[in-house]
Parts: structure tokens; sequence; C-alpha cells
């Protein structure tokens, strides 16, 4: 693990894609081309700090879903700059 984890905002992360434009591996494009929306996307582990540890997975249609109804619940979020990658 990395002693320190650094946070990067999405116009940074933009802007350093934009800089490699052809990039793309082949092995990429196949990988998304292959990927549906219930294929799983994510992994969310808990520790068991409240009793044995779970984890669940998430397709990348619940979090497609997640985040267009919190999009449609908060619209403002789309006006402000506070996005962080890390």
């Amino acid at each position: 693990m990395p002693g320190t984890i650094t946070g990067t905002t999405w116009e940074e992360l933009r802007t350093e894609g934009a800089r490699h434009p052809g990039a793309v591996s082949d092995r990429l494009v196949e990988l998304v081309a292959a990927t549906t929306l219930d294929d799983p996307a994510v992994l969310f582990c808990t520790s068991g700090s409240t009793g044995a540890p779970k984890g669940g997975t998430h397709s990348h249609r619940t979090l497609q879903h997640s985040v267009q109804t919190v999009v449609g619940l908060y619209p403002e979020l789309d006006s402000r700059e506070h996005d962080i990658v890390g």
C-alpha cells in the first residue's frame, strides 16, 4: 500500500488524458467492448466492526442508476468544482 494517497481533480485527470490521445490500448478497447451493464463494476467490503466482515458487488447498471439518481436529486452538483479522484 502507498504511504500516502493523493487526489487529482477531474480537470487534471482529463488534461493528462488529453495529452495521450492515441494511448488507448487494443486490450482496453476489447475489455470495454466485452463488458455489459450487468457485469460487476466494483466490490464493496466492510471491516466487520458490527459483525462478520461482508462484501457486495455492484454492476455497472446499479452504479449508473445511482449516479443518475444523485444528479437528478441534486442538479446543483453539476455547477460546482468539487470533483476529486483519489
